[in-house]
């Protein structure tokens, strides 16, 4: 399967520009700046990962369009909207279960030479070094920022124990 890169831009963008139109919230400058900058960290990060630069160019962009509904479980939202617009799982690509999964904790032991673990990793790891206006930060600068808008709640608890599973998997 072959991603056509526009298409999916231009969902995108439509859904994230009229959303109040279809009485749903449109995504906000910031998380648009994190969306973004979450796909291009994902993009150069990709040869690294021995992975599909395009493809993790669009998951990234994608990962957090659950947020055009206000409710709590934007991963599985998102992943119904997708589904929903006509972008599915494939044989070779999964984008609606990693967009389901990507607010949980991991819940398997990494195989690098796995490449759908890869790009989990890769989700994982770009939207926690990503903070929510967009800027390149550590992990610790990343929980912080998540603390500050949630205060002490499970999505801090499960930020914590995300940075944790990457810590322990990290490529040295």
């Amino acid at each position: 399967m072959r991603i056509n890169v526009y298409n999916v831009l231009y969902c995108i963008h439509f859904l994230m520009r009229v959303g109040d139109k279809l009485m749903i919230q449109p995504i906000g400058e910031d998380r648009v700046r994190h969306m973004s900058n979450v796909a291009a960290y994902m993009y150069e990060k990709a040869p690294d990962y021995n992975l599909n630069p395009e493809y993790m160019y669009v998951l990234g962009l994608i990962h957090d369009i659950g947020y055009i509904d206000e409710g709590e479980n934007h991963a599985q939202y998102g992943s119904q909207l997708l589904y929903d617009i006509g972008l599915r799982d494939t044989d070779n690509f999964s984008f609606n279960t990693m967009i389901a999964n990507h607010s949980s904790v991991p819940d398997f032991e990494m195989d690098w030479n796995n490449e759908e673990h890869r790009m989990k990793y890769l989700l994982y790891e770009a939207d926690m070094r990503i903070n929510s206006t967009g800027k390149l930060v550590d992990y610790d600068r990343r929980l912080e920022d998540i603390y500050t808008r949630y205060g002490d709640s499970e999505r801090i608890d499960i930020c914590t124990e995300v940075v944790n599973w990457l810590q322990k998997y990290e490529k040295k």
